[in-house]
């Protein structure tokens, strides 16, 4: 087979570098006996498994056993018979050869020698004076050279192999592969018991047929996982690929788009207002509410789909969406909110700039932690830190100012005023451009203040992502006659959230009027079915009825028998999730001694010892949805960049940012021209701090952790040129 010229990048390129550490195993002897050449055999871990058979290059580190006895024989077969084999596990290395070394390494089957196990092989260009079996190496993979190759004979084998030597020697010695001696150096390798499963990699070997790639994927990757790219390759023959990956890709992104958009009602009608009942029920200073719970929930999605895709060594993934989601934040949807609002003023000018020089800070503070490829610990807390310095800054600095920009949300909980800022999502957005004709709101020109602004009565952080649902308002008073007479304005700023309070007369009629068929009525409709499906998965303690447009959903929480299905659901999704046990012994102890415990201990517990256990399950069950939403966005976008064989981060900048990005559109967007163009401008500069200082910074010091080593990802030309963007 004549040997295929493929071009080497001047500098690694995803999925390299792969790290990985192991001990020398035995191996056929063929390399040093028969060929001259010789070799070292490394076990398949889950690593390399996952790499096209072929020709690799990359650097070595040898290292010796200490305690191991200096020799201990193994009877193994070698040239073609069996003898002793003398294991030193490295003990007679010298100096020199602990040192960091090129290597070549071959990965496969070995053709011409007709192997029937796949092996791992690795010639480590230099020589030595002795054998070390059994010695630890450390290596990492920088870049392929060739696919696996049969031969006719023994010469053009050893002729290629020195061929591949020559290359490696020559891409080794360039500057953006030897820096990667010093990673080495630095590389801790995965405890063991924490390391991850590789069934989310999957990489095409270059230069293959259709076909081919079909048989790979079903051979050596997770075809569960890679559902979508196993049906697009293996069905390519029987359709036109071009329509077929049209029509996949576009599935792909609806699905996407629809769980990301689930995922923000998920948080804002559910987990946050479970936290909310919960922190009121426990006595909770509304301080903790506002300044860590609401930006928390605010940013949770982010928070999971960061730590999912991180843990599963999908870090170039993460960098790509965060980078393509503040991209398109500073540049498409502040300059539609500057296009569709036209002119405004800016009221306090200081206080849009003191935003922007944190916003600044936090992206200048960000670059230099990219800059070397890698984010540590200390990078993480730092984050950690400069979030925590933040909200100190915003508790202490200025409260007056920072309280006139704000929004605020009063719940009448149980007949005491409670205010907060909620979560404020997509499906907010679509009732504000539905209901934007009906006159639910006015707002009269104040005499004492120059500026127009609402006194708020919490300080909270302007910069929050998301704001307070705008849905459910109440008029403003007049002041006196003159302000009678002066045009009245909207204000959403101030809300009355009233549970359970019944439509008017007014309010139907108006709602019947407003029935007209737009765009917006579509995915209102499509949200509120979301909302719905989620009440049959979340519990929650109270529902606001004012919310329900349908009227079905508080109807079902008001009903006595809806609690069972709670009794029954929940149990079952646990038992799924944690313990597995038989169905066969789990309903009926649902039905028998689950259910008859639960309505007994109704029977004698409070009002308040019901809100803490129910909202405690209806907490745990939506951080348990969000981690398995988060795993199938993951799982949708690893297939899609395996359809496209682009790389993890260009499928975080061009796709997963975009998807992400829609609710921060239209969120974003209807607050700057439905209400005031500055809520919107504050909630984009908000945005990376969130995501970066929390998103990053929280994740990277929970995995950096766990696993002993930095994060690190491929500082390609593309991370470059879109960082030098911020």
């Amino acid at each position: 087979m004549e040997r295929p010229n493929i071009p080497i990048p001047h500098e690694p390129s995803s999925p390299y570098p792969i790290y990985d550490q192991s001990s020398i195993i035995l191996g056929y002897g063929r390399g040093a006996g028969e060929l001259g050449i010789p070799t070292a055999n490394i076990p398949i871990k889950s690593e390399i498994s996952h790499l096209p058979t072929g020709i690799y290059l990359g650097y070595a580190k040898l290292s010796p056993i200490p305690g191991e006895p200096a020799s201990t024989k193994s009877r193994a077969t070698k040239y073609g018979h069996r003898e002793d084999i003398t294991f030193n596990h490295g003990n007679k290395l010298r100096a020199e050869d602990l040192e960091i070394l090129p290597v070549v390494m071959s990965l496969g089957w070995n053709p011409f020698f007709h192997n029937e196990e796949k092996a791992a092989e690795i010639h480590i260009i230099h020589k030595f004076k002795d054998t070390f079996y059994g010695a630890e190496v450390k290596f990492v993979i920088l870049g392929f050279i060739r696919p696996e190759l049969d031969y006719v004979s023994k010469e053009a084998l050893i002729k290629d192999i020195n061929k591949d030597i020559e290359i490696a020697k020559g891409v080794l010695a360039t500057e953006p592969y030897a820096k990667f001696k010093k990673e080495l150096e630095d590389f801790v390798p995965y405890d063991p018991t924490l390391a991850q499963s590789d069934d989310n990699q999957c990489l095409i070997p270059q230069n293959q047929t259709t076909s081919d790639v079909c048989q790979y994927i079903r051979e050596q990757c997770n075809v569960s996982y890679f559902k979508w790219s196993e049906f697009y390759y293996c069905s390519s023959t029987k359709y036109p690929s071009w329509l077929l990956l049209s029509i996949l890709s576009l599935l792909i992104l609806l699905a996407l788009t629809l769980i990301l958009i689930s995922l923000s009602i998920l948080v804002s009608n559910y987990l946050f207002r479970n936290l909310n009942e919960f922190t009121f029920t426990l006595g909770l200073n509304n301080q903790i509410l506002s300044f860590i719970l609401v930006p928390l929930t605010n940013s949770f999605p982010d928070l999971i789909n960061y730590y999912v895709a991180l843990q599963s060594g999908s870090s170039d993934l993460v960098i790509g969406q965060l980078v393509g989601s503040i991209l398109i934040m500073f540049t498409i949807i502040i300059g539609l909110i500057s296009i569709f609002s036209r002119q405004f003023k800016v009221e306090q000018p200081n206080l849009l700039t003191i935003d922007l020089i944190w916003v600044l800070l936090v992206l200048g503070s960000f670059s230099i932690i990219l800059s070397d490829g890698q984010i540590t610990l200390v990078e993480s807390i730092v984050m950690v830190t400069i979030y925590v310095v933040y909200i100190i800054f915003l508790t202490l600095f200025d409260k007056e100012k920072l309280q006139d920009f704000d929004e605020e949300l009063i719940i009448h909980h149980q007949n005491h005023e409670h205010v907060l800022e909620q979560p404020y999502n997509i499906e907010d957005a679509m009732s504000i451009l539905t209901t934007e004709d009906r006159p639910l709101i006015t707002r009269s020109k104040s005499h004492t203040s120059s500026t127009n602004s609402m006194r708020l009565k919490t300080p909270t952080p302007p910069n929050s992502r998301r704001s307070s649902p705008l849905r459910h308002v109440i008029s403003a008073s007049v002041e006196d006659e003159e302000s009678q007479l002066v045009p009245t304005e909207q204000d959403y700023l101030t809300v009355d959230y009233s549970c359970r309070r019944e439509r008017s007369a007014e309010d139907s009629v108006t709602s019947q009027t407003s029935k007209h068929f737009s765009i917006t009525n579509i995915f209102e409709f499509i949200f509120n079915s979301i909302d719905f499906v989620l009440l049959f998965i979340i519990p929650i303690h109270h529902c606001c009825d004012e919310e329900d447009v349908w009227h079905i959903k508080s109807h079902l929480i008001h009903t006595s028998y809806f609690k069972y299905w709670y009794m029954i659901q929940v149990p079952l999704l646990l038992n799924w999730e944690f313990f597995q046990i038989d169905l066969a012994y789990v309903i009926p102890g649902i039905l028998f001694i689950e259910i008859p415990l639960v309505i007994l201990c109704l029977k004698y517990v409070n009002e308040t010892v019901r809100s803490i256990v129910v909202t405690s399950i209806g907490i745990g069950i939506s951080l348990l949805t969000v981690t398995y939403c988060s795993i199938f966005i993951l799982e949708l976008l690893k297939n899609l960049g395996l359809i496209w064989k682009i790389s993890d981060y260009l499928l975080g900048l061009l796709v997963f940012s975009i998807s992400n990005s829609i609710n921060d559109l239209i969120t974003n967007l209807t607050l700057a021209t439905r209400i005031n163009p500055i809520l919107g401008i504050n909630s984009c500069l908000g945005t990376p701090l969130l995501i970066i200082l929390l998103g990053i910074g929280i994740n990277g010091i929970y995995v950096v952790t766990k696993t002993k080593q930095s994060i690190t990802f491929t500082l390609s030309h593309n991370a470059i040129i879109s960082t030098v963007w911020f």
